[in-house]
């Protein structure tokens, strides 16, 4: 598959070649080479040849006739080859028509940071998964509405503080409860 994704990148003729030989093979009776055919195309698409993706938007009517087909059922496998070609040609249209393609993912850590003035600090290697509600909470800038404390990181400032809660009120909602 890597190496008809290399040839339809070459030139337009090409790819217009082996567009045109895989549209011959959607019209195939077997539930398996149309199989084939549409992985083929959701993969060369994938691969980035936009040539080919054009050249096989103008056959998309035979991938789009694939979403619903109905073949007769295998003795041993029923409808399972006939379901793989639908699926199959409903990644291969999705493909066809996607025109964004994904890029590649870097480093998530130089693209997130929090709120405020600065970037997050890092997460230190001594803190531990459990929330308990005493100072390693206030550390972290977390503050449960019944403890009083300040929230940190909303500005620079920190000016943001948790309304106080009623002693014999609230809901018993996320925050509130019995005491």
């Amino acid at each position: 598959m890597d190496e008809l994704a290399e040839m339809a990148k070459g030139s337009a003729e090409s790819s217009e070649k082996i567009a045109d030989r895989i549209a011959k093979r959607l019209q195939n009776k077997s539930p398996v080479v149309k199989y084939k055919a549409l992985r083929l195309i959701r993969h060369i698409v994938n691969k980035g040849c936009g040539q080919f993706q054009r050249t096989m938007q103008r056959h998309a009517n035979l991938v789009r006739d694939h979403v619903h087909f109905k073949g007769e059922p295998d003795p041993f496998k029923g409808d399972v080859p006939n379901q793989r070609v639908r699926d199959s040609a409903q990644e291969a249209a999705e493909s066809l028509f996607n025109t964004v393609m994904a890029a590649p993912v870097t480093s998530l850590g130089s693209r997130i940071q929090g709120f405020g003035s600065g970037a997050a600090p890092a997460p230190s290697a001594s803190s531990n998964s459990s929330h308990s509600g005493g100072p390693p909470a206030a550390d972290r800038g977390v503050a449960s509405a019944s403890s009083g404390l300040r929230m940190v990181g909303f500005g620079s400032g920190g000016g943001y503080t948790a309304p106080a809660v009623p002693n014999g009120g609230g809901g018993g909602g996320a925050f509130g409860g019995q005491r």
